[in-house]
Parts: C-alpha cells; sequence; structure tokens
C-alpha cells in the first residue's frame, strides 16, 4: 500500500509537472499567437506606413512641378495621390470611434492594396488597443500628420485658386515652394517618428510577453531550467529576428544594409543589390564608406555619420554616393545602433531611400524660378502670356511703364489687347495670328501700333512662340512687345539728312562720298564717279569692293576702319591705282556718328594733288637713293646685357670699334663721347630695359680704340622673358658721312615745302567752299537744330581750314603758330555764328608753334569750347567778353578760355554731356594729345584749360 502511495504520489507530482508545463505550452501558445499576430499588425502598420509615405511623396512632387509649370494635370495628380491619406484618416478615426466602427475601417484601408489578412490585423490592433500607452503614441503621431496633410490640400489649394486668377507673383511662388518644402520636411519626421513608434510597440510588446512568460513560469525555474533556459533563449533570438525581420520588411522599397558593430557589413537586401549594384558577396565584410562614397561626397556629411556612429545614436542625411558603374546617387540616409539585452551596441542598420530625381526637380525648379525671375526683372520689354484655351493674357509690370496703364486698367483679357492695337493695323495682326495657328508654325514675328493711355500709338515689334499640347493643337502664346517707335522716327530723319548730303555735295567740285562700316556706299556725288568712271552707273547701296576692285576698296575701307575706332577726323596723303594710273589725292575723312542714321559711317572729300606729287617723288627719288647708300652699307650687330655688357659683337667691330670682337666684350658705354647727344640715346636704351618696349632709333657719337670719331645710328630691341627684359640686341649703322650730307638734303626739302604749301592752300580752300555751302544751306533751315548743327560743323570746318592757311603762309611746315591761330579762329566763330551781342576778346597769347599732329586737335579743341561760350555763356546779355591765353612752361602748353557769362550749372559734370558730339571731341582730342582738360565755374563766369606736353 506504501509502495503504491509513494507511486501515486510520484506519478501525481509528474502529473503537477506536466500539468505546468502543460498550463505553460498553452500560454506558451497563446501568447505566441497573440505576440505573432500583433507583431504582424505593427508590420502591416509599417508597409501602410511606406505606402502612406510613398503617396505623400507622390503628392509632394506633383505639387512642385505644378507650381513651376502650372499645368493642370500635376495639379489633379496631386489630388488624387492625397485620396489615400485621406482615406486612410478616415479609417483612424473609425478605429478610435466608440463603438469601432469595423467596416469603413476596413473600406479605408482597401484603397492602399493591402493584402486582407494584414487589414484584418490592422482593424485588430486599432481597434482594441489604440488606447494603451505604446499604441496611442503612433496614433498621435498619425493624427499630426494628418493635420500637416490638409495644410499641404490648402496651400495647394490657395496656389491653384490664384493661378486661376492669374495673379501669382514670382516672390509668392517661392514663398508656395518653400512652405511645400517645409512640410514635407516635417512629414518625413512623423514618418520617421511613426517607425520608430510602432518600432517602440514591437519591443514593448515583446517585453511585456517575456516579463509575463518569465513570471508565470517562476514556479518551474528549478525544474525546468535546464529544458526551459535553452526555450526562453530560442524565444529571445526569435524575437531578435522577428525585429530584424520588421525592420527589413518597415522598409521593403529602400536600401538596407546591417553591419556589425565595427560598421562591417554583414548583410544588405536585394533592392541595395539593384539600388549600388553591388551583390551581397561583393560588399560582404566591408566598410560602405570605403566604396560608396566619392571625390564629390560632402566631407562634412561623412563626419556627422561618423560621429553619431561612434556615439552610437541615431543619425538621418542626404548624402552623394556612388554606384559601381562609378554614376552618382543622392540618399536619404537613416543609420539606428543596434543594442543587446545589457545595453550594448551590436550591430547598426542603415535604411537608404534614393532621391536622385527629387533632387534633380528640385535643381530644375530653382534654376527655372531663378531665370524667370532675371528675365522678367531684367527685360525692357513687355512679356506676355496669351492662354488660348481660357482666351486670357498676363504680362510683366514693364507694361505699366511703356504704355502708362494703371494695373486696375489692364483686363486679363484677350479683347483688351485687341482693342489696343490700331485699326488700321488690327485686322492684319488678328489674320497673321489665324493663319499661324492654322499652318503650324511655332515662331512668328508682328509690326504694329499699340494705344498708349494718352492716346498716342507707340510701334511695337512683337516676337512669339506657339506652346502646343501632346495633340500639336496651340494651347498658348508666350511673347515679347518691343517698343521700336524711335527706330522708327530714326529712318525717318535719316533719310532727310540724305537729301540734304546729296544737295551739298552736289554743288562741289570735290569729291565727297559717305560710307559705312561695311563699305557700303551711302552717298557719292558726280565728282567722286567721275574720278572713277561710274557716272553712268549707279553707285549708291553699293559696295566699294564691287565698284573698284580689292586693291583700291581695300586702302579706302582700312581708312574707314580707323576712323570709326579712332572717332577724330583725320587727313591722309595717299596714292591709288585707278585705271591703270597711279594718283595721289590728300584726303579728309570724318566720322558721322553724330548724325541720326549715319552711325558707324565715315565721311571724305579728296583733292587730286598727282601732279605736284609726281614732282615731290623726284625729290624722294634723291633722298632714297642716299638711304640705300646708308642700308646697304656695313652694319656692325651686338647683344649686351641690361648692365651694357657687351656679350656678342659681329667682325665689324674692326672698323666701328677699333678692337676684335672679343676685345670689345666689355661696357659699351666706355666707346660714347661726352657729347651731350650721347645723353639722349643712353636714356631710350634705359627706356627700353625698364618697359621692355622698342624705342625710335638714334644716334650717338663713338669713340674707337684708334682715337677716332665716328657717328652713328643706333637700331635695338629688348629681349623680353616672364615679364623682364634679360638683354638687348641691336645694329649700328655708320652715319658719319650721312650726317654731312643732311646739309645738302635740306636744300633739296625746300622745293618740296613749296609744293606742300600749294597743298595745303588747295585743302583750305576746298574746304571753304564745304564750310560756305552748309553755311548757306544753315541759314535756309527751318529746323533750329540742325541749323545749330550744320553752324557747328561749320565752324569745325572753318579750324581746320584756319590752320591749312597757316600753314601756307608761313615758311615752316613742320609746325604750326598756334597763339596767332586760336586768336583767328576765335574772330571767326564770331562773324560765323549768330551772336546777338558785342563780344570783347582779350588775350595774352605766348609764341607757341606746335606740330601738324597737335596744331589740329588742340585747335579743334579751342573752337569748341568758344563755341560753347558764343552759344550759352551770354544768354540774356548786350555786350560780353572773352580772355584767350596761350601759355609755354619748358615743354609744357597750358591754354586758357575764359568769359565773363553765366558760368556752369549747379552740380555739373562733363561727363553728363557724352552724348553730345563737341564734349565728344574734346574729350577724345585732348586723349590724342596724351592732355588734360578741366571746365571750373569762379562766380563770374567759366575758364577753361587744357595742358598738353610740346611734341
Amino acid at each position: 500500500m506504501a509502495l503504491f502511495n509513494r507511486k501515486s504520489r510520484e506519478a501525481n507530482g509528474r502529473i503537477r509537472i506536466l500539468a505546468v508545463f502543460i498550463i505553460l505550452a498553452a500560454f506558451l501558445v497563446i501568447a505566441s499567437y497573440y505576440g505573432t499576430k500583433t507583431m504582424s499588425s505593427v508590420r502591416a502598420y509599417v508597409t501602410g506606413e511606406g505606402l502612406w509615405s510613398k503617396a505623400q511623396k507622390s503628392a509632394t512632387r506633383h505639387i512642385l512641378e505644378y507650381m513651376q509649370y502650372e499645368e493642370l494635370q500635376d495639379y489633379e495628380q496631386f489630388k488624387e495621390a492625397l485620396n489615400l491619406h485621406n482615406r486612410f484618416s478616415d479609417t483612424r478615426k473609425a478605429m478610435i470611434s466608440d463603438p469601432p466602427d469595423l467596416k469603413t475601417a476596413r473600406e479605408g484601408f482597401q484603397v492602399s492594396q493591402l493584402h486582407s489578412k494584414d487589414i484584418e490585423l490592422m482593424v485588430w490592433l486599432g481597434s482594441n488597443f489604440h488606447d494603451l500607452t505604446y499604441v496611442e503614441k503612433p496614433f498621435n503621431i498619425w493624427k499630426q500628420a494628418d493635420k500637416k496633410i490638409r495644410e499641404l490640400e490648402t496651400i495647394a489649394r490657395n496656389f491653384h485658386q490664384q493661378v486661376t486668377e492669374g495673379n501669382i507673383l514670382p516672390q509668392q511662388r517661392r514663398e508656395y515652394v518653400h512652405k511645400v518644402a517645409q512640410i514635407d520636411e516635417e512629414l518625413t519626421e512623423y514618418e520617421d517618428a511613426f517607425t520608430a513608434a510602432l518600432t517602440g510597440v514591437a519591443h514593448g510588446l515583446r517585453a511585456i510577453i517575456f516579463w509575463f512568460i518569465a513570471g508565470f513560469g517562476l514556479l518551474l525555474t528549478v525544474i525546468g531550467y535546464l529544458i526551459t533556459a535553452t526555450d526562453f533563449k530560442k524565444i529571445n533570438d526569435l524575437n531578435t529576428k522577428l525585429e530584424r525581420l520588421s525592420l527589413v520588411a518597415s522598409k521593403t522599397t529602400d536600401a538596407v544594409i546591417i553591419t556589425d558593430d565595427e560598421e562591417r557589413i554583414i548583410w544588405v537586401n536585394t533592392m541595395f543589390e539593384e539600388l549600388t549594384g553591388y551583390t551581397q558577396d561583393e560588399v560582404a565584410g566591408k566598410v560602405p564608406g570605403e566604396f560608396l562614397q566619392g571625390n564629390e561626397t560632402a566631407p562634412e556629411t561623412v563626419a556627422q555619420l561618423a560621429k553619431a556612429v561612434g556615439n552610437e545614436r541615431s543619425i538621418r542625411k542626404r548624402i552623394l554616393n556612388y554606384t559601381k558603374e562609378g554614376e552618382k546617387i543622392w540618399l536619404d540616409i537613416t543609420i539606428d545602433p543596434i543594442f543587446d539585452d545589457d545595453g550594448n551596441c551590436t550591430h547598426f542598420i542603415a535604411i537608404e531611400r534614393d532621391v536622385t530625381k527629387q533632387i534633380q526637380k528640385e535643381e530644375k525648379v530653382r534654376e527655372s524660378l531663378e531665370r524667370y525671375d532675371i528675365v522678367a526683372q531684367a527685360t525692357s520689354d513687355t512679356i506676355y502670356d496669351l492662354d488660348l484655351q481660357k482666351n486670357e493674357i498676363s504680362y510683366n509690370k514693364v507694361i505699366y511703364d511703356m504704355f502708362g496703364y494703371d494695373k486696375t486698367e489692364i483686363a486679363n483679357l484677350q479683347k483688351w489687347w485687341e482693342r489696343k492695337i490700331h485699326p488700321n493695323d488690327r485686322q492684319g495682326v488678328i489674320n497673321k495670328l489665324d493663319q499661324v495657328l492654322k499652318n503650324g508654325t511655332d515662331r512668328f514675328q508682328l509690326e504694329y501700333r499699340f494705344k498708349c493711355k494718352d492716346g498716342s500709338y507707340k510701334h511695337i515689334f512683337d516676337r512669339a512662340s506657339l506652346v502646343r499640347d501632346h495633340n500639336g493643337e496651340a494651347v498658348r502664346i508666350i511673347g515679347a512687345m518691343q517698343d521700336i517707335t524711335e527706330r522708327k522716327e530714326a529712318k525717318k530723319k535719316e533719310e532727310r539728312h540724305r537729301r540734304l548730303l546729296e544737295s551739298i555735295t552736289e554743288n562741289v567740285e570735290t569729291p565727297i562720298w559717305v560710307r559705312n562700316k561695311e563699305g557700303k556706299i551711302i552717298l557719292a556725288n558726280y565728282e567722286w564717279k567721275q574720278l572713277f568712271g561710274l557716272e553712268n552707273q549707279k553707285v549708291v547701296g553699293q559696295n566699294i569692293f564691287d565698284l573698284l576692285g580689292k586693291p583700291v576698296a581695300e586702302k579706302f575701307y582700312e581708312h574707314d576702319l580707323e576712323i570709326l575706332k579712332d572717332k577724330v577726323t583725320k587727313t591722309f596723303y595717299e596714292s591709288v591705282t585707278i585705271d591703270g594710273e597711279e594718283r595721289y589725292f590728300v584726303t579728309s575723312m570724318f566720322p558721322l556718328n553724330d548724325v541720326p542714321g549715319l552711325k558707324d559711317s565715315t565721311g571724305g572729300l579728296a583733292i587730286d594733288i598727282t601732279a605736284r606729287r609726281r614732282a615731290e617723288n623726284k625729290l624722294n627719288e634723291a633722298e632714297q637713293k642716299l638711304r640705300e647708300i646708308v642700308e646697304y652699307s656695313t652694319n656692325m650687330f651686338y647683344r649686351h646685357t641690361p648692365d651694357h655688357v657687351l656679350t656678342y659683337v659681329s667682325p665689324q667691330s674692326k672698323e666701328f670699334l677699333g678692337c676684335s670682337p672679343e676685345e670689345a666684350k666689355t661696357k659699351w658705354t666706355k666707346f660714347a663721347t661726352d657729347n651731350p647727344i650721347n645723353e639722349k640715346g643712353l636714356k631710350k636704351t634705359e627706356q627700353a630695359i625698364a618697359t621692355g618696349e622698342t624705342q625710335k632709333p638714334f644716334e650717338l657719337e663713338l669713340q674707337k680704340e684708334t682715337g677716332e670719331i665716328i657717328w652713328v645710328e643706333v637700331n635695338e630691341a629688348p629681349i623680353v622673358k616672364d615679364g623682364e627684359t634679360v638683354a638687348m640686341v641691336g645694329s649700328l649703322t655708320n652715319i658719319t658721312e650721312r650726317r654731312k650730307a643732311e646739309e645738302d638734303i635740306k636744300e633739296a626739302l625746300k622745293e618740296k615745302e613749296t609744293l606742300l604749301a600749294e597743298v595745303h592752300h588747295r585743302v583750305k580752300n576746298n574746304m571753304a567752299v564745304v564750310s560756305g555751302m552748309m553755311q548757306l544751306q544753315a541759314f535756309q533751315e527751318e529746323d533750329p537744330e540742325l541749323e545749330s548743327k550744320l553752324l557747328d560743323n561749320v565752324a569745325r570746318i572753318g579750324t581746320m581750314a584756319s590752320i591749312h592757311e597757316h600753314i601756307y603762309q608761313s615758311e615752316m611746315f613742320s609746325s604750326v603758330a598756334f597763339s596767332q591761330n586760336i586768336k583767328t579762329i576765335a574772330d571767326k566763330l564770331v562773324n560765323t555764328m549768330k551772336v546777338d551781342i558785342e563780344i570783347d576778346i582779350k588775350t595774352d597769347l605766348k609764341e607757341v608753334d606746335l606740330s601738324l599732329n597737335q596744331a589740329i586737335p588742340s585747335s579743334l579743341v579751342a573752337s569748341e569750347v568758344i563755341t560753347n561760350s558764343l552759344k550759352h555763356a551770354f544768354k540774356g546779355r548786350e555786350r560780353g567778353c572773352l580772355m584767350l591765353g596761350v601759355q609755354k612752361e619748358g615743354q609744357l602748353v597750358k591754354v586758357r578760355i575764359e568769359d565773363d557769362g553765366v558760368g556752369l550749372p549747379d552740380h555739373f559734370d562733363i561727363s553728363d554731356g557724352s552724348d553730345s558730339l563737341g564734349t565728344h571731341l574734346i574729350d577724345k582730342l585732348t586723349k590724342q594729345l596724351d592732355g588734360e582738360y578741366e571746365y571750373q565755374s569762379t562766380g563770374e563766369g567759366t575758364v577753361f584749360t587744357l595742358s598738353f606736353k610740346k611734341k
């Protein structure tokens, strides 16, 4: 019986132990079932969040494209993408209602095309556990994200309304884009927070199940330790695997990398392989940054990622990586550490989302907005956008300034634009538009008159382009209205001035012409046509290369370009072969930029001096023979350092220096005498060494080793390397005999000077003819402005004629008595211009002789200043005084012109008059003199001073 009882107790004990294990097994089954169900529900919610996030990104992309291109299709796609969010929002409200509306909740999730089992799991978890602490947190995040979605909808709706009304401004557009980008960033944070919260739910549920099972199984710890220890380890491993699988599953549309605690890859998903081109085997054991990052990856981003990993904390960044093929990809990367139960970091998981297209689109949006703003703000044209479907037009703000309309006066309708077109042009413009729409032309242009607010009309040049839809139908016209009224008026003035020039030039016996910079004849009188045998041909509009042939035309064309470049009147002595005969001319040419319609054109007149030039050539031939004797004589060549030490001397050194080349390799300056002329030569050599520029030839007096004195002409040039003169090279020509012959040459030049005097006389006479014709025309002109310009040109021609007259009357042709000439200019200007007051001219003139190259520009400057005084200084006066002064201090010439008139206006700035020909001439001629000028107001009149060095 005792044995039976003991066996019975042992059996009961085994039964009790078995019952405990059965109960524990049942609990484990139930706990595992609901734990797995809960984890699956969390996994389903993470999948739903991925769809929610994808729909949100799609909606954001469509609204940004709509804000850039204003395509209605993008706005419709935006609303369609948000349909999922609205249905999910309804589902959330249905699950947390009391009682829960399970039908509405299921229908809301079905729009996402989730698996039916996942939908049931999500409805079960949300309706039964939404008020639990762990579950309540992600639901609150979901609620906040729904508010941001509604805010995004409101922004899109407001932008759409403004676009529809046509009153969206560039600044408002940028603000809308900024708001959308900000909401997108905030939603991304909500998405990450939602995923993290769900992960927290999984962690929390796992902890609850674990500790509940551990407490319930405490009674069986001793008995089942060896057995249950293994089971608990398996359960813990299972939970860890479930956690990893949940994290991977939550980002199935993104690339996933799992590394060990040393950041070496132990696992990647298939999306990573597709995105980067690397396989699992290729990257296993490698650090991601060693092969994914490249030269353009931002170092600061890499440093931030490294710091976060080193501190074992989560981080999210946008980084530039590279694929296996070297292609750039932008990734939105999130790195999280994974800890064991003891709090030790064992792994890292990185979730990478490809945002390359998003970055590219954002850049395109930014560039497009910048280009639009730049064009709209910088252009002086009226830019318009005609919507053919809505029959509406929008303009940039230039239209208000161009036509004078107020913003409220411009209706946003096509009819308003049509009514403002001139009645005589309107039907033609409409017909042209109809024709363009029918024949499929994408670009066209129109000219018409458009009515301004004050009732006047402006001439408009309209260039436009058609925008067509995918069916080829025109939907919009984008164009620019350019005001060409001034251009039209300029053409009329050009024709009037052309007829005036023809009238003047046909009445003189000197060849006169006008050409543009392409060589096209604008005007040519009979004398010019007769000179080239073109009396019976039409030459206006023809090119000189076609009329005269290349050799002759090229010489004329070069002069035209030179005049246009320097913008000053010039006189040329030139020879031209006409019909096989060489002819010689004195040609005066001048720019016509101040004449309306003749910009970039030159005018000129020519005097035939063939007979005189042939006589002059005989003298030149004698001079040429003498030059040839010098040029073909034996020269000495040399090279010396910057400190004048000869490093090379040619064999002729025996004749020039009285020693051999080797003996001559010393400082060459020891051969120079103390003649003062040598000092000038030495200065030119020093200047060439200092500046690296070749100087003009100069003469030196040298003493040979034998004591013999010779004269040489020095031609030398610097050798420059890296901006520094390293040596000088040159040649010496023995000119001892030539210097003796110079006196004989001077006598021969006297006859040449006689011929030049006659040339200057003829130039002066012909200028007088042109001046007289222009003065006569000025007296008959009814247009005061044109009359004034003609008289100004008469004064300028008179100034040049005065110089030629002084040259003719002078015994010297290399210089002009400038002091005497300036007094003559003043007297002639007083007599030429219509001056109704008595002018008293006082002078303080020192004798100064100038070369022709300085006398002409300085006299023209004086003429312009005196003309300005006569025009403006004595208005409202009966008497006035001009004080002319010329002083010479060393080589510095100072010209002073003073009047006792009204003085200069307040805030006078000579640069403000740059558009007037007189001011332009004063500035350019002063630069030609390498001088300086200044206007000053003395309180009792105006003082003009000009200073330059005499050459």
